[in-house]
């Protein structure tokens, strides 16, 4: 019999509860109680769900978090699995990562599981899965989850400075652009009497026409003028 004829939880109406779980896991359920003990230390908050697709219940655990700019964040950290007698937890990370999870501080079976295992999906991301029946497993898992949490955060990170950099250059685009108008205007002797090419090509960004009565113009500094108005 191969693990997925061994899955359980397979009634949608009959949702996990300890008792249920200590029943198909047996002596396993000692290891199950330990990992549950160990995810507030983690900062992680486990949820069952129903998955159709897989006529099963698994249990998600989530990690959430504030960034820097007080906005919340979250992230789905492992999925766990029951079967009779054991169960699953399985790590995902995307392959960009694997060479990076292969210096953690880990087993050298784990590390064999990080470098051989497939990779999956358009978006390339791998598992790492581990059969837990005692405590004694569940260094890694740990080890594991705290990594791909740190990582998550440091991507969110990332980001947010690749985006303040994008803003910082537009600001000085901005400047330029007010500078380079300025300085045509300056050059300009007296009022002007008819149209200037000069000056219109270092004030306007782009000409919109979406209808005869709907003209809009995009200046160089980002204001929008609707023609008109």
């Amino acid at each position: 019999m191969n693990n997925q004829e061994k899955l359980r939880l397979r009634d949608p109406e009959a949702a996990p509860t300890d008792e249920l779980l200590e029943q198909i896991l047996g002596d396993s359920y000692a290891a199950y109680e330990v990992f549950q003990d160990a995810l507030p230390g983690l900062e992680i908050e486990q949820e069952w769900q129903w998955y159709t697709p897989h006529k099963a219940w698994f249990a998600k655990g989530q990690h959430f978090w504030m960034t820097p700019r007080g906005a919340k964040k979250e992230k789905n950290l492992y999925w766990l699995h029951v079967f009779e007698g054991f169960f699953n937890v399985a790590v995902w990370f995307k392959e960009k990562n694997r060479a990076e999870i292969l210096s953690a501080d880990v087993s050298e079976k784990t590390k064999r599981l990080i470098r051989d295992t497939e990779t999956y999906g358009k978006m390339p991301t791998f598992p790492v899965v581990f059969e837990i029946t005692a405590a004694e497993s569940l260094a890694d898992i740990y080890i594991l989850i705290d990594y791909k949490k740190r990582l998550e955060r440091y991507e969110v990170i990332k980001a947010r400075q690749a985006e303040v950099g994008a803003e910082r250059q537009a600001r000085i685009a901005k400047q330029e652009n007010m500078r380079l108008f300025l300085e045509t205007v300056r050059q300009r002797e007296g009022l002007l009497t008819g149209f200037d090419e000069a000056l219109w090509r270092s004030t306007v960004e782009v000409v919109t026409v979406y209808a005869v009565d709907d003209i809009r113009v995009m200046f160089r500094d980002g204001r929008e003028l609707r023609v008109g108005e």
